[in-house]
């Protein structure tokens, strides 16, 4: 056993209908991708309760991790999924919950015990979309170039060991949760932690860097990987070709693609959708 969060998947359906039947109004929605569209057929025939992370769903595809992300994204925003976060009572994160419904919620209760989004430029897969941000220009163009397709700069130094001391009275001002992402990050990155903003001012650069560790330590947990593992490894990445890092979000892509590409195990061919539909077709038997 592990005491890593995991992601559960609750699927909120007719207990008493036992056959992989669902509501057809959602497979009909011109707003909905067919990626999106199965992938919620798929989940509505799992059952409840189920206990999986998102590499288990990506195996059942050849659709890749960025795919089904996207499409769960979708999901999330048109109120099929409702993305919970689970918490002890020391305020640590025991687990994610992923709750998908037959029928889309009500706008007004599908942010209920979800995580607050802090204003921000970028949206990274896996998070519900938080809509136009109060951004200004001068901001935007200062921070556009923070992603794994940012341009390359110089090539990145060996971490360096930083003063035990230094910065530790703003990692201590974060929650709970994100203290040790931002000790590492400011450690392997060598990057400043923003100070927490006064009451009643916006979050700023302290919010992202919430939602930045926030999103990195629900990709290690879906991956079953502890967090400064999966920091290290995004490091010995983003070293070889440095990008821009602002704050600690623009490092989730790396980090997906590499994690993913460990849990994800490698097809030496794809399988051709003719063969596995002549498969179906020929092992098919109509009802007496």
């Amino acid at each position: 056993m592990t005491d890593r969060p995991q992601t559960i998947f609750r699927v909120i359906k007719n207990p008493e209908n036992p056959f992989v039947m669902m509501d057809k109004r959602a497979l009909a929605l011109p707003s909905l991708s067919y990626k999106a569209k199965g992938i919620l057929a798929y989940l509505l025939s799992r059952p409840d309760n189920w206990i999986i992370n998102i590499a288990d769903v990506v195996n059942h595809s050849p659709d890749g991790d960025y795919a089904v992300r996207s499409g769960i994204k979708e999901l999330i925003t048109a109120g099929y999924v409702r993305r919970k976060v689970e918490r002890n009572e020391k305020q640590q994160i025991i687990r994610w919950v992923m709750e998908v419904y037959e029928q889309p919620i009500p706008a007004d209760e599908q942010d209920e015990n979800s995580e607050p989004e802090p204003d921000r430029g970028n949206l990274h897969l896996g998070y519900p979309d938080v809509g136009n941000c109060d951004i200004n220009n001068k901001e935007l163009t200062k921070k556009e170039n923070m992603g794994a397709d940012a341009p390359v700069r110089a090539a990145a130094p060996e971490p360096s060991k930083p003063d035990p001391g230094a910065h530790l009275d703003r990692i201590a001002a974060f929650p709970a949760d994100c203290q040790p992402g931002a000790k590492l990050i400011s450690e392997i990155f060598n990057l400043r932690p923003p100070e927490k903003p006064a009451p009643g001012q916006k979050r700023g650069d302290f919010g992202l860097w919430i939602k930045g560790i926030q999103e990195l330590n629900s990709i290690a947990a879906e991956y079953n990987t502890l967090l400064e593992t999966a920091i290290r490894l995004t490091w010995k990445r983003w070293k070889n070709s440095p990008f821009t890092v602002a704050h600690p979000g623009a490092l989730a892509k790396t980090m997906i693609s590499i994690l993913a590409a460990q849990a994800t195990p490698q097809r030496d061919y794809p399988v051709p959708i003719k063969s596995t539909l002549e498969n179906i077709i020929k092992d098919f038997q109509p009802r007496s």
